[in-house]
């Protein structure tokens, strides 16, 4: 979702590779393999996602939105081209492109990989971000209305169903079951969690001015902030607290929340905090490094990361992917 990206822009980076273990567990990690999988130019912006084992990114290039595959042999394919304003769901499952209709804003979302459209609708709203989950036919939007954000549920069919309320930002998404929006306000409050199916408002058991992660395809959702975490099995489900090294907290999970990449502060460089993954079967980890990054993601495997690395000047962005293999 889009604050959440421009956070994650420029955050992280790749200058070197090493290996880390937790020696009191006697672990040992293998040697990670890095190689550069591509090169854009002239990419504004970049995301990143796994899609059926594929490896794709989605980039404002040349004036447009595309999705390019990164295949075995290295090479950037181009996929699919999108109209307007476009972004990852927030599942990293699917595009939507956003366009102004006579109306309100037409909501296209597609598949990254094979371009077909699965949902094209136009709301009664100057929509400002979206998300959808499809399976449930539902569209959460953040709009501004005298000044203020207000979020609105509707249908996929384009059906206004509910005022969810008000927030200083927005940064909405789904539950990956669908049944849940939740909109993390990062103006301070905690986030506000709504019923997809009516809007009615629901319990929030998470404290204040934390983040919340989701593992793919699975109801495990992470709580981080600086230092702590907590596993969760749903979020309403059971808790297990996670032990993190300094000022870490989560930037992604993989299916299931087998392994997670965490972020940490570089005293030496600020700007370019540092990044490494964790086996939580094991507790090994390796780390990634640091520098510019517009993004991060992670295989449903959790040992495959592909970061998209800015260069210091100008907007060329390369996608280096990090395959580590973990040994107890």
């Amino acid at each position: 979702m889009p604050q959440i990206r421009k956070y994650l822009r420029r955050r992280f980076g790749l200058f070197a590779v090493f290996f880390q273990a937790a020696a009191s567990l006697l672990l040992v990690v293998q040697s990670p393999l890095v190689r550069a999988a591509a090169i854009i130019d002239s990419a504004r912006d970049v995301e990143l996602t796994f899609v059926d084992e594929k490896l794709l990114t989605l980039a404002f290039s040349q004036g447009q939105w595309r999705t390019y595959q990164i295949d075995g042999q290295d090479q950037l394919l181009e996929r699919c081209t999108f109209k307007g304003k476009s972004w990852l769901t927030y599942d990293k499952r699917a595009v939507i492109s956003m366009t102004r209709s006579a109306v309100g804003s037409r909501i296209v979302v597609s598949h990254p990989r094979t371009c077909v459209e699965l949902v094209d609708t136009v709301v009664t709203a100057n929509v400002h971000d979206a998300d959808v989950q499809i399976a449930a036919k539902r569209i959460v939007i953040s709009a501004r209305e005298a000044g203020r954000v207000q979020l609105l549920l509707f249908s996929t069919d384009g059906e206004h169903l509910a005022r969810l309320g008000f927030a200083r930002n927005a940064e909405l998404g789904f539950s990956p079951d669908g049944n849940t929006v939740i909109n993390f306000d990062h103006a301070g409050s905690k986030a506000s969690l709504w019923r997809a199916r009516d809007g009615a408002s629901q319990s929030n058991p998470f404290d204040s001015g934390v983040d919340l992660i989701f593992a793919p395809e699975s109801p495990v959702v992470f709580s981080t902030r600086p230092g702590r975490a907590t596993r969760h099995s749903g979020l309403l489900g059971d808790a297990q607290p996670l032990v993190l090294s300094g000022d870490e907290v989560i930037r992604n999970a993989s299916r299931f929340g087998a392994s997670i990449v965490v972020q940490a502060p570089n005293l030496q460089q600020p700007a370019f905090p540092n990044l490494r993954l964790i086996d939580l079967a094991s507790n090994a980890s390796v780390a990634l490094g640091s520098g510019h990054i517009d993004a991060v993601a992670m295989d449903s495997a959790g040992t495959e990361v592909a970061v998209a690395i800015r260069a210091p000047r100008g907007n060329r962005v390369t996608i280096s992917r990090v395959k580590a293999a973990f040994t107890p």
